[in-house]
């Protein structure tokens, strides 16, 4: 009797954990065949061709914003396919917009960017 007690309270606690975690868990529908779209590329001073380091690179009125790396590479992953506009922004240059990039489902877009001093 003590034996068939024991056990039934562990399965019963056991039940309880695992009927705890199920509720935790969102059950969100998981999209199925959706491919997101990425935009990279390099920002250069446009007279001298040298790779700007610490360059503000946004994608316009989306809050992504990235900062380009010591050798004027930057990265915008895990995005949406469709047109965007990218703003660039560095001391001492003049703001750039690039309008119209367009990132295609599963593709990577790459552009290079040269931007000038004021």
């Amino acid at each position: 009797m003590k034996k068939t007690f024991i056990t039934i309270l562990v399965f019963a606690v056991a039940m309880l954990f695992s009927s705890a975690a199920y509720c935790l868990h969102e059950n969100k529908p998981v999209a199925h065949n959706i491919q997101k779209s990425s935009i990279s590329g390099k920002v250069a001073d446009k007279q001298t061709g040298e790779s700007l380091a610490g360059v503000l690179v946004s994608i316009k009125d989306s809050g992504l914003n990235v900062y380009t790396d010591f050798d004027g590479n930057f990265s915008f992953d895990n995005i949406e396919p469709g047109t965007y506009i990218i703003e660039v922004k560095y001391i001492s240059y003049s703001v750039d917009e690039i309008p119209k990039v367009t990132c295609k489902a599963g593709q990577e877009t790459r552009i290079n960017i040269g931007i000038k001093t004021n």
